[in-house]
């Protein structure tokens, strides 16, 4: 039988003021990974690149 489980591979709190700086005339433009690395981020992998489960951040 299956089970239902929600695992976050990411979890990011984002700060508007900083987010609102980002680009949107470009967006094809962003390094998607470099952005995210901007905030606090968490994110966890092992050394072949696969996610591993991370707590998610909690709101303020």
């Amino acid at each position: 039988m299956g089970a239902i489980n929600d695992y976050y591979l990411l979890s990011v709190a984002i700060d508007k003021a900083r987010f609102a700086e980002l680009n949107f005339e470009q967006l094809k433009q962003v390094d998607l990974i470099a952005v995210l690395e901007r905030f606090d981020l968490r994110r966890e992998t092992i050394k072949t690149g696969i996610f591993r489960p991370v707590a998610p951040i909690e709101p303020v």
